[in-house]
């Protein structure tokens, strides 16, 4: 490489953490019980923590600029850390509880709108109101739906299927 230019490497991963963020906030948005303010300050913590590593045993050894040094902190390691850290948040929680909402409703949405989870009907209840034939129809309308605890103690949103309707209809949980 020449002397005084740039590598053209740490763009690439700036615009690759650029669309991974985007990916991982819409979920993360979508599916996690915390405001997004919250999110926004996960985002913000690991977007400068690696500017506080000395520039010269980390971005100058890289051959950055100091500019770009900060720029791929805040484009590339940010957004890779925030990934990693809600991947993880959602790889290990606890257990599944399933309930039936109404029809329609978005119960992240409502909950930051009104602080608190929308009325819903455990699992173990509605399986003996609702017949087995309207499962796969509630499944589809976004009705039934799994909330559990993850790793940094807040609720998340889970995905849930016909197997796991079945296998809570007895015990109440899924793992």
């Amino acid at each position: 490489m020449a002397s005084g230019r740039e590598p053209h490497w740490p763009a690439t991963l700036m615009v690759l953490g650029i669309v991974l963020f985007v990916a991982a906030f819409w979920a993360v948005v979508g599916t996690v019980y915390i405001p997004i303010t919250e999110v926004l300050r996960w985002f913000a913590l690991f977007a400068f923590v690696g500017n506080l590593l000395p520039y010269a045993r980390t971005g100058l050894r890289l051959g950055m600029a100091r500019f770009q040094w900060f720029m791929f902190n805040l484009l590339c390691i940010g957004p890779v850390l925030f990934c990693l850290l809600f991947t993880l948040d959602r790889a290990f929680h606890g257990p599944v509880r399933i309930e039936l909402l109404d029809r329609g409703m978005d119960p992240v949405r409502y909950w930051r709108e009104h602080g608190e989870h929308p009325h819903a009907i455990p699992w173990s209840e509605a399986a003996q109101r609702v017949p087995l034939e309207e499962w796969l129809f509630l499944l589809n309308a976004e009705a039934i739906q799994g909330r559990a605890t993850g790793l940094l103690g807040h609720e998340l949103r889970m995905l849930v299927s016909l197997e796991d309707l079945q296998a809570a209809s007895s015990t109440g949980q899924v793992e």
